[in-house]
């Protein structure tokens, strides 16, 4: 009998009482890294409320509100990396870009013939986890490696220790190359390959896209200026950092 009484009955919850204890819900125990989206949507909206008052308008409020989100997601960047047992800073990155459509209100736009869509393009980069490092927006009429060269230059200001970064075959260009001091390594498709195959260090960005487009207001662009379409980017790339470290920690 003694070699039953220790197993579970069947429908009943286990009465181990070395079970751990689940962390409090509520927002205010959480850490404050969990907290931040509640600073910068604070943030967001007294700008907003101050705007008219202070005379302000969208070509100054726009690169402010870009300034909020865009730091927060690289603090948070920061934090999950040391989480998972890395250096804050990343070495190696992956870039790539999407092509989405537009509204009929919407900025400027272009043709991409490449994807048969008439929209705006997502230029990411993204560390070698598919954390976003540097998110950029422009007309989808615009080459990958035309759109890469600013994306690499802006991306020295916040990670300077990038040596490495991985790209398809529409990065092979020498304006890409010569763009920066960072090595950029192209991952070209298999010799024998037919169809749709998973490629190493590619398919992170790809995910990263699928991350930032599971927010309704970003599966379509429907902002009317680029100043406006970037800081949404941030601030999805920062909800699924906080959920993360919310979850983990």
């Amino acid at each position: 009998m003694s070699g039953t009484e220790d197993k579970p009955i069947p429908g009943e919850p286990p009465q181990s009482s070395d079970l751990v204890k689940p962390k409090a819900a509520h927002w205010f125990w959480r850490p404050w890294y969990a907290k931040s989206w509640w600073t910068a949507a604070a943030m967001f909206w007294l700008i907003a409320f101050f705007a008219p008052s202070l005379s302000l308008t969208t070509n100054n409020v726009a690169p402010l509100i870009l300034l909020v989100f865009e730091s927060l997601n690289h603090h948070l960047v920061q934090i999950d990396r040391i989480r998972t047992g890395r250096e804050p800073m990343p070495s190696a990155a992956v870039i790539d870009s999407q092509s989405v459509k537009t509204s009929e209100a919407s900025g400027p736009r272009g043709y991409d013939a490449g994807k048969k869509t008439m929209g705006c393009k997502r230029h990411a980069m993204v560390d070698t986890d598919g954390r976003a490092l540097k998110l950029l927006v422009h007309g989808a009429d615009v080459q990958d490696r035309d759109g890469a060269v600013p994306l690499l230059k802006q991306s020295r200001q916040r990670h300077p220790f990038v040596e490495r970064t991985y790209a398809d075959s529409a990065y092979n260009s020498h304006r890409v190359l010569d763009a920066t001091s960072i090595t950029i390594e192209i991952v070209r498709k298999f010799a024998d390959q037919t169809g749709f195959v998973v490629h190493p260090r590619r398919w992170v960005v790809e995910r990263t896209f699928a991350w930032l487009n599971r927010n309704r207001r970003l599966a379509k662009d429907f902002e009317r200026s680029i100043k406006s379409a970037t800081p949404l980017l941030y601030a999805a790339a920062a909800i699924v950092l906080i959920r993360r470290i919310a979850r983990y920690t």
